[in-house]
């Protein structure tokens, strides 16, 4: 997958030039990003879009946050 190619590069140029920003940045945006993505499923819930919150069960395309936030961004 790309993201596993993506954590292999050692070079700030080719980072930011891929996603648009250098790595420390990318790793410091993971947790702002992660946290807001709960809040979403939260408001989803108190709202009755979704029956209940995501905790388990089957894995998604996309395993962790930093995945999900490296999508968007490239």
């Amino acid at each position: 997958m790309i993201y596993e190619d993506f954590k292999k590069l050692t070079t700030d140029r080719t980072i930011r030039a891929i996603i648009g920003m250098n790595r420390e940045t990318f790793n410091s945006l993971v947790p702002y990003f992660s946290d807001a993505y709960h809040e979403i499923q939260e408001e989803r819930y108190e709202n009755k879009e979704i029956k209940r919150i995501p905790t388990g069960g089957k894995q998604g395309v996309f395993s962790s946050h930093a995945e999900q936030l490296f999508f968007v961004l490239y």
